[in-house]
């Protein structure tokens, strides 16, 4: 009977697979909630918190259900656009209620809600080394709110829209048939006129 020995090229191979698989049993692959998470994080800083913190806790006249009623039905309604500036310093036209649209089809309301909803709590950091309670989709929405000064216009016309929210509930209420209907008509399905500036280079 011939007895076979493991050369020193064969071990030191062998130990080097054992290795790999060892380590790629321990790499953590990260999901899109964790990458969603990481980038709040940076973008979410003391200033941008204290602007949003008021109205995640209930302590702000801007509720989320006046903030939510907004973005889906008033600029819905009333086809609320901004002129706003790009990275490059170029204008951009911006339709709140085709970019909320946007932004659920590429979150869906699972990374995308202003209620704190579905996905798992979270402690937050937040100054003075304390935390807030709330969620990834709650997060990422008021990042978006943030960025195209959406809380700022809510907080200018809060009258307007506060109003209309209250009036059409009292209208929901009133109906006496089960079908389901629109609160507020898509104006984007109407002609609508923008004045815009527009520069042409020669």
């Amino acid at each position: 009977m011939n007895n076979t020995t493991e050369s020193d090229k064969d071990k030191t191979e062998r130990i080097q697979l054992i290795s790999k698989l060892i380590e790629f049993k321990n790499y953590k692959i990260m999901s899109r909630s964790d990458t969603l998470l990481k980038s709040l994080k940076t973008y979410l800083n003391n200033d941008r918190m204290d602007r949003i913190l008021p109205i995640l806790i209930g302590e702000c006249k801007i509720s989320i259900r006046v903030i939510e009623w907004f973005v889906t039905n008033y600029c819905k309604k009333n086809n609320i656009a901004f002129i706003k500036k790009d990275k490059d310093n170029k204008d951009i036209y911006f339709n709140v209620y085709l970019n909320y649209k946007a932004q659920l089809k590429s979150f869906n309301k699972d990374l995308f809600d202003p209620f704190c909803r579905g996905e798992e709590l979270i402690n937050f950091p937040i100054k003075d080394n304390k935390y807030i309670v709330t969620n990834i989709p709650q997060l990422n929405f008021f990042k978006w709110a943030l960025e195209f000064d959406i809380l700022d216009f809510i907080d200018k016309n809060l009258d307007d829209i506060y109003k209309d929210m209250t009036e059409n509930n009292s209208k929901a209420k009133k109906r006496t048939d089960n079908k389901r209907q629109e609160l507020s008509e898509c104006a984007t399905k109407k002609l609508n006129q923008l004045n815009v500036k527009i520069k042409l280079s020669v």
